[in-house]
């Protein structure tokens, strides 16, 4: 496993930089998101994963989602 020291080096960021990165609150994107992969999830595993990215998206569509 590598040190936070090591990646920070490689990935040319600072270490205090990576730490308020870190603690930073989610934007609302991110959370967003997060909801989205939930009802995804929740579809897929509710059609036993018969359901493809269309029928997904179809429920989605019937549940509101654009």
């Amino acid at each position: 496993m590598w040190s936070v020291l090591e990646m920070c080096r490689v990935l040319e960021v600072s270490r205090s930089g990576y730490y308020r990165w870190l603690k930073r609150k989610p934007s609302r994107r991110e959370i967003d998101n997060k909801r989205l992969d939930a009802e995804i999830r929740e579809i897929y595993d509710g059609s036993k994963g018969r359901y493809g990215s269309p029928k997904i998206t179809e429920e989605l569509q019937d549940r509101g989602r654009r």
